[in-house]
């Protein structure tokens, strides 16, 4: 995992309070395997979260961490392919 998507996931779990373990982040590849995982880890801690808005919150996080335009952040968006990260 490069240094870039390692601050990604640091961010991710600052805003959304979970814990991101290494072998849950070896199997994030879209932007929309990341929503699940946090809304899975959210779910988790006894909450009932809102898939919009996460993914919503998540948007921002990347398009901050990552220098993208927000229209580029789909779901369906890969990381490395899509958005460029290494």
């Amino acid at each position: 995992m490069s240094l870039d998507s390692v601050e990604l996931v640091l961010e991710v779990e600052k805003e959304f309070d979970i814990f991101v373990s290494d072998e849950d982040a070896s199997k994030i590849f879209t932007v929309g395997n990341f929503r699940d995982l946090i809304v899975r880890s959210l779910q988790e801690k006894g909450m009932n979260p809102n898939e919009g808005e996460v993914m919503q919150k998540l948007r921002a996080i990347v398009v901050e961490q990552i220098g993208v335009s927000p229209d580029e952040v789909t779901p369906e968006a890969d990381f490395v392919r899509d958005l460029g990260l290494d």
